[in-house]
């Protein structure tokens, strides 16, 4: 049997996980995210809503992002210490199963990755759909200071896009993203940025939308700036 694979997963390191959520709630994983203080003990949520067996594999995946603020994954990091309850099984149909995992890293912060993917087990030929759970663990708080936030709006394509620099040994949490501009106003999820890296967001704007600001609310603080317009 051929297992073709579909990736949902986000293309930037902090795609907007209202956005994401939504769609990998849809998938049968939850959650989409989760954060940790010191080390991780966590539990994921496989659904299987299909009328057959679905099969499911879990890779733990590190990650990182480049000087354009975009995902690269790596080979998971063996500093982690990552344990995972199980990394296959099989789903009965209208079934749920939970996996367990634990992460007790030698260094704080730490982040990592577990993508599953969910293959109906029928024959012929099943495409499996892959999507990820991302986990931060975290030590600290960022300071304001040590965070910068640029956007730029392109009016031809109407992507508006938002650029994340820190500063900072501590991973941040953007608990809310939003954008205004006239009578507009748009949430545009949540999202991490990793430490000393870059970060970037793009969404995607409808009709007369024209966003004029970008406000992130980081829980003890927040940032503001102006957005740039590109004709």
């Amino acid at each position: 049997m051929r297992y073709p694979v579909r990736t949902i997963a986000p293309l930037l390191v902090a795609f907007a996980v209202l956005v994401q959520g939504t769609a990998l709630r849809a998938q049968g994983l939850a959650p989409f995210r989760a954060e940790y203080h010191k080390q991780a003990k966590g539990l994921l949520t496989l659904i299987n809503d299909k009328d057959v067996p679905v099969r499911i594999t879990l890779r733990p995946k590190s990650f990182t992002s480049d000087s354009n603020g975009r995902l690269q994954l790596l080979p998971l990091d063996p500093n982690l210490n990552l344990v995972l309850a199980q990394t296959t099984l099989l789903i009965p149909p209208k079934e749920t199963r939970y996996v367990s995992y634990e992460s007790k890293p030698k260094t704080v912060p730490a982040w990592f990755a577990i993508y599953v993917t969910f293959t109906p087990d029928q024959s012929g030929i099943a495409v499996g759909t892959t999507v990820p759970h991302f986990a931060y663990i975290t030590a600290g708080n960022p300071k304001s200071s040590e965070l910068e936030m640029t956007a730029t709006y392109n009016s031809g394509n109407q992507l508006l896009r938002m650029t994340f620099l820190s500063h900072s040994q501590q991973l941040a949490h953007v608990e809310q993203l939003e954008t205004s501009g006239g009578k507009m106003k748009k949430d545009l999820g949540s999202l991490s940025v990793l430490p000393g890296k870059s970060t970037v967001v793009e969404a995607k704007m409808e009709g007369s939308e024209r966003p004029g600001t970008v406000k992130a609310n980081f829980g003890k603080f927040k940032l503001q700036c102006q957005v740039a317009v590109q004709e």
